[in-house]
């Protein structure tokens, strides 16, 4: 079955469009910090982003000459809260995930037309359809993407109201869209530098990082549910003596496991927490030991013969093993690979059962 994803905002408002384009990039910090630094940064301190705003408003510092006004002055800081500015209307926000602006103009047009563009809010902004006017919309979505990391996407859509008019935008497209792009890459340059100075990931030495993938001949929900309850790792790992869960009720956001494990040295004892759950697409979860903390994610894929599953971990040391990163990421590399060969042969040497209640 496909996996089932959160709808884009920005569908309810532009979900018919001509032009689309699409630009993201992962940041080093946690989606709160991302944020912040989205709603915060000043995208004119870039000279390059400044000098290309202008040339996509040449228009209109063409109509403030023919009509003998005066010119703008010198632009105010340029954040999201200072685009309404610029005539765009806040079409919806939800904090920490995605935020819709919106804009009805003529974006071609030197000269003042006879008939502004009427204002328009939310509500109304879908529906819109006068002829001779372009409907643009865009947003900046965030993802959590593994362990303190975010995955930033922006999308421009741009619909108009008759042909003629998509004639016309197209013909101003042509020039104007390549720096369209531009802008919206340098923003996203800029967002990241702001949150990763800020971010946690800036303070934490990782000292190994840790993935792979494993495809098993089950299907997605019986996978994920196997995994998910850690009660079950004993019967795939050997190396895992008991594994028993802390908290109420099933798997799920804040599920926390006790654990003990066979070592070399004797057994270690370990807490594991499930920070997010999406099943059953994906469990983020934080493992803490004496000597080390791992963050890491585990996502499930259905594939044609049956899901693949990955993962990825970040090792934090703690005492002396900081100066043992490389030997613990062979070391890792390996159990990992025999700890997830090992339920793959367990699965699949099995039929369908209940797993823990």
């Amino acid at each position: 079955m496909p996996v089932q994803t959160e709808p884009l905002l920005l569908d309810r408002y532009l979900p018919h469009y001509d032009v689309t384009e699409v630009d993201a990039v992962v940041i080093d910090a946690d989606p709160e910090t991302t944020w912040q630094a989205i709603r915060r940064s000043d995208l004119g301190r870039s000279p390059v982003i400044r000098a290309l705003l202008e040339l996509r408003g040449l228009p209109v510092r063409l109509r403030r000459i023919v009509s003998r006004r005066p010119a703008e002055s010198a632009l105010p800081p340029l954040t999201l809260d200072e685009m309404t500015r610029a005539g765009f209307v806040l079409l919806e926000e939800v904090h920490g995930r995605e935020i819709v602006l919106g804009q009805i103009s003529r974006p071609w047009r030197v000269s003042d037309p006879a008939d502004r563009a009427p204002a328009v809010g939310p509500s109304e902004f879908a529906a819109f359809d006068r002829p001779g006017f372009a409907k643009i919309a865009f947003n900046i979505r965030l993802e959590p993407y593994g362990s303190g990391r975010t995955l930033v996407t922006t999308e421009t859509r741009t619909a108009t109201t008759d042909p003629a008019t998509a004639r016309r935008f197209g013909r101003y497209w042509t020039l104007i869209g390549p720096f369209s792009g531009l802008i919206r890459r340098l923003m996203l340059g800029l967002v990241k530098a702001d949150a990763e100075r800020h971010g946690p990931m800036r303070r934490i030495p990782k000292m190994a990082h840790i993935e792979g993938e494993i495809e098993i001949a089950r299907p997605v929900e019986e996978v994920f549910d196997f995994v998910a309850d850690e009660r079950n790792e004993p019967r795939y790992n050997p190396e895992m003596l008991r594994a028993e869960q802390i908290t109420d009720g099933p798997p799920g956001a804040g599920t926390r496991f006790e654990a003990e494990t066979r070592t070399r040295g004797g057994t270690v004892k370990m807490t594991i927490e499930f920070t997010e759950f999406e099943r059953p697409r994906r469990i983020v979860e934080t493992t803490q030991l004496s000597s080390m903390e791992i963050h890491g994610t585990l996502t499930f894929e259905p594939v044609a013969a049956g899901t693949r599953m990955r993962w990825s971990w970040d090792v934090e040391p703690r005492g002396i093993m900081k100066l043992m990163g490389p030997l613990v990421a062979r070391m890792g590399a390996r159990n990992e690979q025999t700890i997830w060969t090992g339920l793959k042969r367990c699965l699949e040497g099995q039929p369908a059962s209940p797993v823990h209640a």
